[in-house]
């Protein structure tokens, strides 16, 4: 346990957080989205000792349309 055992998951969840990252990099939502979707910043990772948590946050455009009195 301890600071190892951190730093080794911190590396795998490094690794596949890029790959996830990179295969949704320019994905065009259907069909409101304007543009391709981007990364923003996500909340910060929760280390446990029974699980780690790392989100990913992602951001896209979206066109609205609405009747204005």
């Amino acid at each position: 346990q301890g600071p190892e055992r951190a730093n080794g998951i911190y590396a795998t969840a490094s690794r596949l957080l890029a790959e996830v990252q990179s295969a949704l990099a320019g994905w065009q939502c259907p069909p409101v989205a304007v543009g391709k979707i981007r990364a923003a910043s996500p909340p910060a990772p929760q280390l446990t000792d029974v699980f780690a948590y790392f989100p990913l946050a992602f951001a896209v455009d979206v066109l609205v349309e609405g009747v204005s009195d």
